[in-house]
């Protein structure tokens, strides 16, 4: 990925697509593949090639985000799908993190699939906004 590691942080996946955004902005003004090759690595680290092997979006693929911080989904009891969890935070910012790791984990594997972890799993609708028009590039 093209994060680099002081970025893992609340709402790390959602800078990640924002990267990825840019990508296509570049393959769109000078044509070189090399950005859309780019661009799509990035999208497939959030379907799931990453140090946890976990798709970040609810409801996609074998292993996927199950536990969302999202309080319609823990209110009825449905994880409903499409939502992009925000991914690794170094900065162990709330008690399941806490929990977890130390101070000197790697930050790309700071992360939980818990309800209660909200640093990491917590979704954002200009995050999903962001994928949404990754994914709608990527289908054309």
């Amino acid at each position: 990925v093209v994060m680099k590691t002081k970025y893992y942080r609340s709402g790390s996946n959602a800078l990640l697509m924002d990267y990825t955004k840019t990508l296509l902005f570049a393959h769109l003004f000078t044509g070189e593949k090399k950005y859309l090759d780019l661009a799509l690595e990035q999208l497939h680290y959030i379907l799931g090639r990453n140090a946890h092997n976990l798709c970040f979006i609810t409801g996609f693929g074998d292993k996927t985000v199950t536990n969302l911080h999202h309080r319609p989904s823990i209110a009825s009891g449905l994880e409903i799908p499409g939502f992009m969890a925000g991914g690794p935070n170094q900065f162990l910012q709330d008690e399941p993190i806490k929990a977890v790791f130390q101070n000197d984990s790697p930050p790309a594997l700071v992360y939980l699939d818990n309800k209660d972890s909200y640093s990491t799993n917590e979704n954002s609708i200009y995050w999903n906004a962001s994928l949404a028009l990754i994914l709608g590039y990527f289908s054309q």
